[in-house]
């Protein structure tokens, strides 16, 4: 009996000890496992969202941006901000990257314009929060040109009519927030415009002929500087005096390049009999272009300076991409996909869309640089158009042909 009382003794020790043990293993996980596992501080390795940009190899740029001071600011880890990030989901038609305050903002303000609804928001760099800061509805805006950060010209089509109207944003008298349009309307069905020193200058179709039309951003005293017998043209500012026209070309068609003076009227050729020419020049006449060469695409640089031409072993277009302010490097989205003769066409039409990466020229030292593999972390990938860079070249935004949505990249100097 005494042996039998003895073994019970010990098995209910065993279960009292088995249950401390048990409630203090528990106690543990509760209070000291709960205590490890809080938000790393900004110290840590683990600082970006997964799946946005922590898949990206940056090499040395990406270790960099962990330690720069001027990627984050003091924000809670769940808001930083990804180094490639989508800034819009719907369609938009047109953006523009600037600083309020030159002496005091260490960020930039992107204001874009809505396709559907013709409204503007604004967001900044260092924030995911975006404010509608106009609520005038235009609806089916075709496309949008900003100027600068208080100006811009859109169009849209109405009753086969294309409309232009030039609009500055102005305060609104009821709100802090919101801006109201102001402006008016162009001459109608205008085929291409620029932004041209201080004025616009515009080009319409008119019997045989095309014409260019300068006017100032408030459509007073038009006056015609140029015609031609050829009607589709492409045309880029250069300086306050300067206008190049690309021709539109078609299938295997022959390209010119020229350069009006809007002073002498005096036409320059610069360059010539070019199948499927397009070209991006840039403030010192140095030429981003492509053309087809031996069945092939070939994406050049024309050095105005020096006379010379360079080929660059990369396979895109000069829509695609932007020259910087100092005239030395350009940005360009470069395509994964074979590019074929006829693609320019068909991407024009939509007929092919293309998945970019994002690179660099360095016209000076004629070094290339592919800054990131979007497809790392935009699986569906992005076809890049209408890009501008920061003047000092830390910020590129785009748009994505595939769905017009508007995105940002954090760029990292060496």
């Amino acid at each position: 009996m005494l042996q039998i009382m003895q073994n019970e003794n010990i098995k209910k020790i065993i279960i009292i000890s088995t249950i401390i043990l048990f409630i203090g293993i528990l106690s543990y996980f509760i209070f000291f496992r709960e205590k490890t596992s809080t938000t790393p501080d900004g110290d840590s390795e683990n600082l970006f969202p997964v799946g946005e940009v922590g898949k990206v190899d940056l090499g040395k740029d990406f270790e960099a941006l962990k330690d720069n001071p001027d990627y984050l600011s003091d924000q809670e880890i769940a808001q930083q901000i990804p180094i490639l990030r989508k800034i819009s989901d719907k369609p938009i038609v047109g953006a523009v990257i600037f600083k309020k305050d030159l002496k005091k903002d260490d960020f930039y303000t992107i204001r874009y314009i809505e396709k559907a609804t013709g409204n503007i928001y604004e967001t900044t760099t260092n924030s995911l929060t975006q404010e509608r800061i106009s609520n005038k509805t235009i609806p089916k805006i075709n496309s949008a040109k900003w100027i600068d950060e208080d100006n811009l010209i859109f169009n849209y089509l109405d009753n086969d009519v294309i409309k232009t109207y030039s609009a500055t944003l102005t305060p609104n008298a009821s709100s802090t927030i919101l801006v109201d349009l102001e402006g008016v309307y162009l001459q109608n069905d205008i085929q291409d415009l620029i932004y041209f020193d201080e004025d616009l200058f515009y080009l319409i179709n008119s019997g045989t002929e095309s014409r260019g039309i300068l006017v100032d951003i408030d459509n007073t005293k038009p006056k015609q500087i140029f015609s031609s017998p050829l009607k589709e043209w492409l045309i880029h500012n250069i300086n306050d005096k300067l206008i190049s026209f690309t021709s539109k070309t078609t299938g295997n068609t022959l390209g010119y390049m020229f350069i009006f003076n809007s002073v002498t009227k005096n036409f320059s050729k610069m360059l010539d009999k070019k199948i499927n020419l397009s070209t991006l020049p840039n403030e010192n006449l140095d030429i981003l272009y492509s053309e087809n060469s031996n069945s092939k695409l070939q994406l050049s640089l024309y050095n105005f300076e020096e006379k010379t031409t360079m080929e660059i072993p990369l396979k895109t277009f000069p829509e695609k991409c932007v020259w910087s302010e100092n005239n030395i490097n350009i940005f360009c989205g470069v395509p994964t996909q074979v590019i074929s003769n006829g693609s320019l066409n068909d991407w024009y039409k939509g007929n092919v869309l293309f998945s970019d990466n994002i690179w660099e020229i360095d016209t000076s030292i004629g070094k290339l640089k592919e800054i990131i593999s979007i497809q790392d972390l935009v699986v569906e990938g992005i076809d890049i158009i209408n890009l501008s860079v920061t003047s000092n070249n830390d910020y590129l935004i785009f748009m994505n042909k595939k769905d017009f949505s508007l995105w940002g990249l954090q760029l990292i100097s060496d």
